[in-house]
């Protein structure tokens, strides 16, 4: 009779276990789509990015049918090209327009250099995150508009 308990109540943890380990793991949102969504950067460099007040979000969109990509850096428009192939992807040559705004160009120039440098990226949901190598370079999340 003991091991009868000890069995039953084994299962009854494991089974407790896994549902809670993979309701957090899994939020059973689908992934966002990697062409024609709006991504905007939340993290640069494992620094968070907030938009000042009344400005516009720094954001980047990857168009599939001519494997363009554009966006706003903090204060000048960007438009490039990309190659996508499974997890790798290589965004450039990217150009900018030239204006300079003060108190936004250390952050647009730093995504500048971020998305120069991706090789690859992975979506979970609604985050994008693009790397060089292991390293994390940026974050961004889809804005559904």
């Amino acid at each position: 009779m003991k091991i009868i308990f000890c069995i039953c109540l084994i299962a009854i943890s494991c089974v407790m276990y896994s549902s809670c380990t993979s309701s957090n793991e899994n939020t059973g949102k689908p992934n966002a789509a990697f062409s024609n969504t709006r991504w905007v950067l939340r993290a640069l460099n494992d620094k968070k990015i907030y938009t000042p007040e009344g400005g516009k979000e720094i954001f980047i969109t990857f168009t599939s049918d001519k494997n363009a990509v554009k966006g706003f850096g903090g204060c000048n428009n960007f438009f490039g090209t990309f190659v996508r192939e499974k997890s790798n992807l290589t965004i450039g040559p990217v150009a900018r327009t030239e204006m300079y705004c003060e108190g936004t160009m250390a952050n647009e120039d730093a995504f500048m250099k971020a998305l120069e440098v991706t090789v690859k990226y992975k979506i979970k949901g609604d985050e994008l995150f693009l790397y060089q190598g292991d390293k994390l370079l940026a974050k961004l999340e889809a804005v559904y508009l």
